[in-house]
C-alpha cells in the first residue's frame, strides 16, 4: 500500500506525463509481482479498498482490461457487502469506512 500511495501522489498531479509521475510508473513497473501478489492477498478487506482506490489511475494505464474489471469486481463486492452490513445493523454505527480513512493516512 506504500508503494501505491507513493505513486499516486506522483501521478495525482500530472496523471503520470510528468517527471515524477514517469519515476513512480517505473517503480511501479519494477514492483509489479509484488503488487499483484498483494491484491491477491489483501482479498476483500479495507486494504484492498484501500489499495484500489491509490492505484486507480495507474491501473487504468498498466493493467489490462480484465484485470482492472476483476479488481472493479471485487471492489464493488466489498463496497456492497459493507453497505448491507451497515443498514443491517443501523443502530450500530459502521466502522469500516473510518478503517479505510486511517489507512489512506
Amino acid at each position: 500500500a506504500g508503494l501505491l500511495r507513493d505513486v499516486a501522489r506522483a501521478t495525482a498531479a500530472d496523471r503520470g506525463r510528468g517527471a515524477a509521475g514517469l519515476e513512480a510508473l517505473k517503480k511501479f513497473d519494477q514492483h509489479r509481482a509484488h503488487i499483484d501478489l498483494a491484491l491477491k492477498v489483501a482479498g476483500t478487506s479495507d486494504l484492498f479498498v484501500l489499495m484500489a482506490q491509490l492505484g486507480r489511475d495507474v491501473f487504468d494505464t498498466r493493467f489490462s482490461a480484465q484485470q482492472r474489471v476483476d479488481i472493479y469486481e471485487r471492489l464493488l463486492g466489498v463496497l456492497m457487502a459493507a453497505r448491507k452490513a451497515s443498514t443491517a445493523l443501523a443502530k450500530e454505527p459502521f466502522t469500516g469506512t473510518t478503517r479505510i480513512v486511517r489507512l489512506l493516512r
